[in-house]
């Protein structure tokens, strides 16, 4: 009788997946393609349309894949976990989530939840990050200072660590994005016209392509703008206003958000209650993590950044660490 590749992997590694404590393992992607073919942030590739193909079987193979739906009936259940789930979510609305992501997600017959930010779709406009990346890409000196920070970032010529580097500094930093923008526009004497490029995210009918497809939308706020940056007037218009444009453009209920960024700085509880009061029932941040107690978690649930090619070991081995933590 023949062995299955399973057992066989089970034999070789005997700490699979299938031995992970319960909980919902929230796997979270951005864009899929060749990051070196942007002219924009590569960083925010998570991983090729190949191995995007590798990781949604591993993930149907070894878990058992839920979509959100069913998550949020369990957070409503108040029930704890008793099992490993998957879940599948994909952030920002790139045209390569349609382009490469859904026909492989409909192939395999694997449920995603698409969170959009609103603000881009139909849109010739550039996410403010790859705006950035765009600058640092062609900002020749090997230093970078800014008004709004208190030392330079050195440039060492590696553009994915110069792009990560940037990036990082202008998250910390407590002066907003979009002012810190602005004085990199000042400081580098770059401006983009976004109209030279190509489209970078998705229209509409794609979206609603994605929906009669099974997928699932979730909003992503309006702006992408970090949520603890806003007052609560401009919090309320990107809880609200993003919510409500998928709602009468796709015509569906809208009752999932994603924090823009994700980390622990970009939102907080107080926000809490207003998020609850506009409609969402579940809120996924960026922060790496297994979701026991959804009911709990509900508005902080943890999710799983792909940002690498597919590697069967190392996913085992990140899934048993965060498994180890629960």
């Amino acid at each position: 009788m023949s062995v299955s590749w399973t057992t066989r992997l089970n034999r070789l590694w005997p700490w699979t997946v299938n031995q992970l404590k319960p909980g919902v393992y929230c796997f979270n992607f951005h864009r899929i393609g060749d990051w070196r073919q942007t002219d924009f942030d590569p960083c925010v590739f998570s991983c090729s349309k190949t191995s995007l193909e590798r990781y949604l079987r591993y993930f149907k193979q070894e878990f058992e894949v839920i979509d959100l739906v069913q998550l949020i009936a369990m957070a409503d259940s108040h029930q704890p976990v008793d099992r490993p789930l998957a879940f599948v979510s994909f952030d920002d609305g790139y045209m390569d989530n349609y382009e490469l992501a859904f026909p492989v997600l409909r192939e395999l017959n694997i449920p995603a939840t698409f969170f959009i930010a609103t603000g881009l779709v139909d849109s010739d406009e550039l996410a403010w990050w790859d705006e950035i990346a765009w600058m640092v890409r062609r900002f020749n000196d090997h230093k970078l200072m800014l008004p709004a920070w208190s030392e330079p970032v050195t440039l060492k010529g590696d553009c994915r660590q110069d792009i990560r580097a940037v990036l990082a500094r202008i998250k910390s930093s407590p002066q907003s994005v979009s002012e810190q923008l602005q004085q990199l526009r000042e400081a580098t004497g770059l401006n983009i016209d976004a109209g030279s490029y190509a489209s970078q995210f998705m229209n509409w009918s794609q979206l609603q392509e994605m929906v009669d497809g099974g997928m699932t939308i979730g909003a992503h706020s309006h702006t992408h703008r970090i949520f603890t940056e806003l007052d609560e007037q401009q919090l309320s218009f990107e809880l609200q206003h993003s919510k409500a444009l998928l709602q009468q453009h796709l015509g569906i209920q809208v009752e999932a958000l994603s924090y823009p960024v994700g980390g622990g700085r970009s939102f907080n509880q107080t926000m809490f209650s207003m998020i609850r009061s506009f409609g969402y029932r579940v809120a996924f941040s960026f922060n790496a993590g297994v979701n026991t107690q959804l009911d709990s978690q509900r508005f902080q649930l943890c999710r799983i950044p792909v940002d690498r090619e597919f590697d069967h070991r190392a996913m085992q081995k990140r899934c048993r660490k965060l498994s180890s933590n629960c």
